[in-house]
């Protein structure tokens, strides 16, 4: 699920046990894509692609197949904060 905030998207990334699950019952993929990626160290508009529960990739322009892909343009991004 996700819902906007003011200038950020908040991302829910479902649980293991109970949340929604991608095609034959693998864990669900989602592309958040155009977002303002904020780290400790930097900022820059990017991607983020993540598996199940996990950040895997982030990047600029992924072109990676996804189940749900979110288009974060405007949105701040914060990869692994909570």
């Amino acid at each position: 699920m996700c819902k906007p905030v003011a200038d950020r998207l908040i991302v829910r990334l479902p649980s293991s046990s109970f949340g929604e699950t991608g095609y034959i019952g693998r864990p669900m993929t989602i592309l958040i894509k155009n977002g303002t990626i904020v780290t400790p160290t930097d900022q820059y508009v990017g991607d983020v692609f993540v598996d199940g529960e996990k950040i895997t990739t982030i990047g600029t322009a992924l072109n990676l197949p996804a189940d749900k892909v979110i288009d974060a343009k405007g949105k701040f991004v914060l990869p692994g904060g909570i």
